[in-house]
């Protein structure tokens, strides 16, 4: 592995997270192709032993990818021989990533990124770079196009993770052990997301808590993220158009959905960004880009409700 230097360079640094999904892989990899980093982190997991063809699918999933840089850049690489599983093969990419850079963007293998976030991350994380309260930028808009939001981006609580960015002063903040649980009470959480995402929130985090507590294996470093947001009353910055789109949500292999017919997110469609930037006169909870995302979590919710009745009752 070549060695690394410490310095940000002008371009936004990116960690793609990569598994076993070559074409899927590939497609959002023409992304990041197009926008050229100076820096590339390549992170993949190692294959699960029981899994017949998966080392040979991991295999040559990192060879596309690494067969695809053809520009000019840094190509750092952390491709582990055994399998951690998502919670620990994400984070720990995450570590070595901010062991290199101040900060930078966390891109998986089936998240399309338009450049356009790139180059918001260009001027926006050097901007609240020292911003404890921003803990994050997201690529995602659920606000319809033409929406209220006078600004090219606004603040959230919400964590969207498909295309994202963090500091690394924030990720330092990560608390995979939720040691914050349950100290930070329900009624942190109600205040923070309102009664219904509060309440559902709550039981997610609880579970979790207690897995962790008891020794088992908790295979989601996202709730873990959303909870050290929270508990840390941290922000994410949200763009005022949709920069990315989720091309495997709906596939086989996909980390957060398995069935064909779960999608909700296909309505989300990449909007090129207006420039330059306009930033909010203050740094604070957008109450209405948080009701268009909360609709957006009680559908999700509701899908994850369904599903489970479905298969009670089948």
């Amino acid at each position: 592995m070549a060695k690394m230097s410490n310095q940000t360079p002008h371009k936004t640094p990116i960690l793609f997270l990569i598994f076993d999904r070559k074409d899927v892989t590939a497609e959002a990899f023409k992304a990041i192709r197009e926008y050229q980093p100076e820096r590339l982190f390549i992170a993949a997991d190692g294959p699960r032993p029981h899994k017949e063809g998966e080392a040979g699918r991991c295999d040559q999933t990192r060879k596309a990818v690494l067969d695809m840089i053809d520009w000019e850049c840094e190509v750092n690489t952390l491709f582990r021989t055994e399998n951690l599983g998502c919670a620990g093969a994400v984070s720990s990419a995450i570590d070595w990533f901010f062991e290199n850079v101040e900060w930078g963007a966390i891109i998986e293998d089936d998240v399309i990124v338009s450049p356009d976030f790139y180059r918001m991350c260009e001027e926006v994380m050097p901007l609240y770079a020292n911003d404890d309260r921003v803990m994050m930028v997201t690529a995602q808009c659920y606000a319809p196009k033409e929406s209220y939001i006078a600004d090219e981006y606004t603040f959230s609580n919400s964590v969207l993770i498909w295309g994202w960015a963090t500091w690394r002063r924030a990720w330092a903040r990560m608390d995979m052990s939720m040691s914050k649980w349950p100290s930070t009470g329900i009624s942190d959480v109600i205040k923070a997301y309102g009664l219904f995402e509060g309440l559902m929130r709550t039981y997610y985090w609880s579970s979790d808590h207690r897995h962790i507590a008891n020794g088992d294996r908790v295979n989601s470093w996202y709730t873990r993220w959303a909870f050290s947001i929270m508990s840390n009353r941290g922000l994410c910055l949200v763009p005022r158009t949709n920069l990315s789109k989720n091309i495997g949500c709906s596939g086989v292999g996909g980390a957060h959905y398995e069935s064909s017919d779960i999608d909700p997110y296909a309505h989300l469609q990449i909007e090129p960004m207006k420039w330059p930037l306009k930033a909010p006169a203050k740094v604070a909870v957008d109450r209405q880009m948080q009701k268009f995302e909360r609709k957006d979590f009680f559908r999700i919710r509701m899908i994850g409700l369904r599903k489970k009745l479905k298969k009670l009752f089948s």
